[in-house]
């Protein structure tokens, strides 16, 4: 970056200006740490013993995008809405509770649906960061009709117009392809920015139309079906973006490239490439889900997309040095922008 584009996104993060809203639609979680040490292996089996020593819960799957936005929004009168469903259970109680203690939430709708549970992550860790096992307490049945067409009506008839639709699919049965398309139409009309964050396991034609995709290296050698060395050549991966464009009628892709950073392919043809920032490689979980917040955040305070994603790496690079599905703060941004340029 020139000393002067180093100027501008210090003052973006210093000085954001109070503009634009943000909504987050998909599939809303929980992750649940259980923290302790392992001192023996079980007498009934070849397998450790944890001794549990306290539980953490954090926002997890969907609600971790809106977790990093409130963290990114502090004091910028950045509004967001938060729309998905939960099972009808403590847990649905547990992560209402947490959304709300953000503070920074101006439409909360969250449906409950008895006939499934509210989505878990419970990660067995011992010491500071071994993760010895997940337990996933979840449904991945598509979620009736009408509780899909009640989110998009309330998403359409907002207290307030959004700048940026953030669409975070994690596979669970929510965002089924006549609702994105239905809502990417919605959203052309009404000037609203869609951003994808997509899932391996849905159909990539249901995100046709989007204006923004973020698929990682994996993601996209699935929507192209052929190798992408692992996202190590900037010509393989930019010749990769290009052609999730054309083929899937996307106009920007950022393509997420792990230790290789991130490609940039906008809607006019440029490209950009950014290298990755991380200094230390910790734990990658919910780094997906930073990515998408900083883009959006970027996107709704104003910035062009090359500044958004130059952000967007850089905040994958600090919270991919942190235990758990983490956030970034804009001090932090600052400091490492500060600090890396």
């Amino acid at each position: 970056m020139t000393q002067e584009l180093v100027g501008q996104v210090r003052s973006l993060l210093t000085n954001p200006p109070a503009r634009g809203a943000i909504a987050v639609l998909g599939d809303l979680g929980l992750d649940k740490y259980v923290f302790g040490a392992v001192e023996r292996v079980s007498p009934e089996a070849p397998v450790l013993v944890l001794h549990a020593e306290r539980e953490e819960f954090r926002l997890g799957c969907a609600a971790n995008v809106l977790r990093n936005l409130a963290a990114l929004g502090s004091e910028t009168h950045l509004k967001l809405g938060v729309y998905g469903i939960s099972g009808d259970d403590a847990n649905a109680d547990a992560m209402t509770a947490q959304i709300e203690a953000l503070g920074d939430i101006d439409d909360m709708v969250i449906l409950r649906d008895a006939s499934r549970p509210t989505i878990v992550k419970t990660r067995f860790i011992a010491g500071s960061h071994h993760q010895l096992l997940r337990c996933d307490v979840e449904s991945s049945a598509s979620v009736k009709a009408s509780l899909v067409e009640d989110l998009k009506n309330k998403i359409k008839h907002a207290p307030h117009p959004y700048s940026v639709l953030v669409i975070e699919d994690y596979g669970k049965g929510l965002l089924q392809p006549a609702m994105l398309a239905d809502l990417f139409a919605w959203a052309r009309e009404h000037g609203v920015m869609t951003m994808v964050d997509p899932n391996r396991n849905t159909d990539p034609r249901a995100y046709a139309g989007a204006d923004l995709i973020t698929p990682n290296i994996l993601e996209a050698e699935i929507l192209l079906g052929r190798s992408l060395q692992k996202g190590a050549s900037d010509e393989v991966t930019e010749a990769a973006a290009r052609e999730i464009q054309s083929k899937f009628q996307i106009k920007n892709v950022v393509l997420k490239r792990s230790a290789h950073g991130m490609t940039l392919v906008d809607a006019t043809g440029q490209v950009a490439h950014f290298a990755a920032r991380a200094k230390e490689v910790f734990d990658v979980t919910g780094a997906g889900d930073t990515v998408v917040a900083v883009l959006a955040a970027a996107r709704a305070w104003g910035a062009d997309l090359i500044t958004a994603t130059y952000l967007a790496n850089l905040g994958a690079g600090l919270v991919v040095a942190k235990a758990g599905a983490a956030t970034v703060d804009r001090a932090e941004l600052i400091d490492a922008l500060d600090h890396n340029h």
